[in-house]
């Protein structure tokens, strides 16, 4: 926690490993540390995918905040959602191609929960867009996942990596289909502004 005169300056705490989440965070001005969140997510479960990454996204934000009780505390995780299936991130390769083919040509949902401890209280929400993708041949997903790294994102794609090539339509806050949604962030923090006089937002 950082000081400004006598006042103390809560830091700003991304629980988040994503280099992705990091640079849309910069993007907003906010200056804040980042503390990857020692989680097994394999514990959690749910059928519903809005459930889910507000489950996820909890339990990255609570791992962190026993070290740092005091500050403000950002986590979030993504899934993507086609045809009732939930899509995570690939086991592998091979599981990567198996995401693609059934996306190609399709809509599906990007769900992003999000988790905020700021102030002393928590708000935990998710925000939901829906992506339609252009048809995509087996020769051009071959290319994808031999140029861009895939094995770390949900449904093996990102749109700030080549993925533009063949959206076609996205209906919904793009920042959550990169993996971290800002409109409503936003607002949580700017309300919580005046609760602390040193806080910078």
């Amino acid at each position: 926690m950082a000081r400004l005169g006598k006042y103390k300056m809560p830091d700003i705490i991304l629980a988040s490993s994503s280099p992705r989440r990091q640079i849309i965070l910069k993007q907003t001005g906010l200056p804040f540390k980042v503390v990857t969140p020692d989680v097994d997510e394999s514990t959690v479960n749910s059928a519903r995918p809005s459930t889910l990454v507000k489950k996820l996204a909890l339990l990255k934000a609570q791992a962190v905040r026993p070290k740092f009780p005091d500050d403000t505390i950002i986590s979030a995780d993504t899934v993507v959602c086609h045809n009732g299936q939930i899509l995570g991130k690939p086991k592998d390769l091979s599981h990567a191609r198996q995401m693609l083919r059934s996306l190609s040509g399709n809509t599906h949902c990007v769900h992003t929960g999000v988790c905020v401890y700021v102030n002393g209280k928590r708000f935990l929400y998710s925000v939901k867009s829906k992506v339609t993708f252009e048809d995509i041949s087996d020769e051009f997903i071959e290319q994808y996942i031999s140029k861009y790294p895939v094995l770390d994102k949900a449904g093996a794609y990102g749109v700030q990596q080549g993925a533009f090539y063949f959206i076609r339509q996205i209906k919904g806050e793009i920042g959550n289909v990169v993996g971290l949604p800002t409109k409503r962030l936003k607002r949580i923090l700017k309300s919580h502004k005046q609760k602390n006089k040193g806080e910078i937002f």
